[in-house]
């Protein structure tokens, strides 16, 4: 409620797997054809980029985003059902 009294929003963002990242770069497999076949399972066929989640905090950056406060913006893709 304090916050609120100031007028300031807070927005998180919470991404999933990003392509040419540290945690990607640690924890994805090395192999393309690996990568390939995790990306797979994506509805949208690819893994995440870095321009997702500056999109994402641009969002959060305009007025575009000022009814929005307290919530976090998972920026990862769905699985389909069939896969779950």
């Amino acid at each position: 409620m304090f916050v609120v009294c100031f007028l300031i929003d807070i927005g998180r963002i919470a991404p999933g797997a990003i392509e040419d990242t540290e945690g990607f770069r640690r924890l994805a497999p090395k192999d393309a054809a690996q990568q390939k076949h995790l990306a797979s399972f994506v509805p949208l066929q690819r893994l995440g980029k870095i321009d997702d989640i500056c999109a994402a905090a641009l969002y959060l950056a305009t007025d575009a985003s000022h009814w929005m406060t307290g919530h976090t913006l998972v920026c990862r893709p769905a699985s389909p059902c069939s896969r779950v």
